[in-house]
C-alpha cells in the first residue's frame, strides 16, 4: 500500500500513508415522527451509499468493504451493513458488517476504515452510519410476554379461555425503546442526566444554552437558504405511492426566539435543571456515507472530487541507550482535488483547499 517500514533492533514501524475521503453525502436529518417516519434504516442507508457511488464515479467493483455504524440494529435487517450494502447494488462477494459504539457508531466505521487501509486489509471502503430512530419500536413488558406464552401452550378451548380470563389491560404498558437504549443499564441515568452533570460540571448557565440553541437554528436556517447543504444532501423517496420526495433537514426553525426558548420548562431535572427539548439535540432519522482509499490507487485514474483526508506524518528516533521514541504530527486537512494516477506506485496529487 506504499507504507514504509523502520526495522530498528527487531522493531517494526510503519509509516501511515495519506487517506483520502473520495466522496460524502447524507440523506436529510429530519426529526423523528417526520418527514422520514416511514423510511427505515436500512433503506437510508441504502440510499446514501448508492449515492456515493454515483456521485464519484467509483466503480463498485474495486470496493473492498463496507463498514456502518448503526445503535438500534433493527430485528429486520440483522447485520444492516450487509443489508444495506445488497440493496445498494453492491456485488454479493463485497463483505460487509456492522459496528456499535452508540453515539459514535459513525466515526468508528470511519476510524475501522481507515485503520484497515494502513494495515493492508483493503484500499476502498464505504463508512458511515445510518439510523432511524421513528422506527426503534415499543416493547412487550414481562407479562404480556407471558400471556402470549401461556395462549401459545393452551391445547383446549377451555385452556384458552382460562388464560384469557387472566388477562389484564396494564399488560399492555410498553416498554419504550428508544427511552430504554438512551438510559444507562448499570448506573440507571438517562441520556439527558448526562448532559445536566456536565452543566453542572463546567458551570455552563441555562442562558448560554439557550442562546447556544438559537444560534444554531439560525446558522442551519441560514445555510438551508443559501443552498450549503445542496451538494451533501440527496433527496429520499418517502412514500411507496407517489412520488413524495424530502430533500431538506426537518428540525432547524425559522421562527425559532430566545423568548420561547426560555419559556420551555427543563426536562430531565424539573427542579434544578438548565436542559430543555429546546436546547437539547433532536431524536433523529438519517444517513451518511463516505467513500474512503488509500491515496495511492493504481488503477484508479483521474478521479476528480471534494472531500477530506487524513495523514499521519511519523519519524522514529532511536537514542543509544535502546530507548524508542515515536513521534506522531497528525494532520487533518481539506481536499479540493484528487486525481488518482494510473501510473505504477504513483501518489496521488493533492491540492489542499
Amino acid at each position: 500500500n506504499g507504507n514504509r517500514l523502520y526495522l530498528n533492533k527487531g522493531l517494526i514501524l510503519m509509516k501511515k500513508e495519506r487517506i483520502a475521503i473520495i466522496e460524502g453525502v447524507r440523506t436529510p436529518f429530519c426529526k423523528v415522527g417526520t418527514a422520514l417516519k416511514s423510511v427505515s434504516a436500512d433503506d437510508l442507508g441504502a440510499f446514501a451509499v448508492k449515492a456515493v457511488l454515483e456521485k464519484s464515479g467509483f466503480d463498485s467493483s474495486l470496493v473492498d468493504e463496507v463498514i456502518l455504524g448503526n445503535v438500534a440494529q433493527p430485528a429486520n435487517a440483522a447485520n444492516i451493513a450487509r443489508v444495506i450494502a445488497l440493496k445498494a447494488g453492491l456485488d454479493q462477494h463485497i463483505p460487509a458488517y456492522t459496528v456499535h459504539r452508540n453515539c459514535a457508531s459513525g466515526m468508528e466505521s470511519m476510524s475501522t476504515a481507515m485503520n484497515k487501509i494502513w494495515v493492508g486489509h483493503g484500499e476502498v471502503f464505504i463508512a458511515g452510519g445510518s439510523e432511524s430512530m421513528s422506527n426503534i419500536p415499543l416493547l412487550y413488558g414481562p407479562q404480556m410476554t407471558s400471556f402470549f406464552e401461556k395462549m401459545m401452550r393452551s391445547k383446549t378451548a377451555f385452556q384458552k379461555f382460562k388464560t384469557l380470563l387472566s388477562f389484564r389491560l396494564s399488560y399492555l404498558k410498553p416498554r419504550i425503546g428508544v427511552i430504554e437504549g438512551l438510559t444507562d443499564p448499570i448506573c440507571g441515568q438517562v441520556m439527558g442526566i448526562t448532559a445536566e452533570n456536565l452543566a453542572k460540571e463546567f458551570s455552563i448557565s441555562r442562558e448560554e444554552q439557550d442562546k447556544f440553541a438559537l444560534n444554531s437554528h439560525m446558522k442551519a436556517v441560514d445555510a438551508q437558504k443559501k443552498g450549503v447543504f445542496e451538494d451533501e444532501v440527496i433527496p429520499v423517496k418517502v412514500a411507496s405511492k407517489g412520488n413524495k420526495i424530502q430533500s431538506i433537514d426537518v428540525g432547524p426553525r425559522e421562527d425559532q426566539s430566545i423568548e420561547a426558548l426560555q419559556k420551555l420548562r427543563p426536562y430531565f431535572d424539573r427542579k434544578t435543571g438548565t436542559v430543555t427539548v429546546g436546547n437539547a439535540c433532536p431524536l433523529t432519522d438519517g444517513a451518511a456515507f463516505f467513500g474512503n482509499s488509500s491515496s495511492v490507487q493504481s488503477n484508479i485514474q483521474s478521479m476528480i472530487s471534494k472531500g477530506t483526508c487524513y495523514s499521519d506524518n511519523s519519524s522514529f528516533k532511536t537514542t543509544e541507550d535502546s530507548d524508542h521514541t515515536y513521534d506522531t504530527d497528525h494532520e487533518i486537512c481539506t481536499v479540493d482535488l484528487i486525481e488518482f494516477m494510473h501510473e505504477e506506485d504513483q501518489s496521488s496529487s493533492l491540492a489542499n483547499d
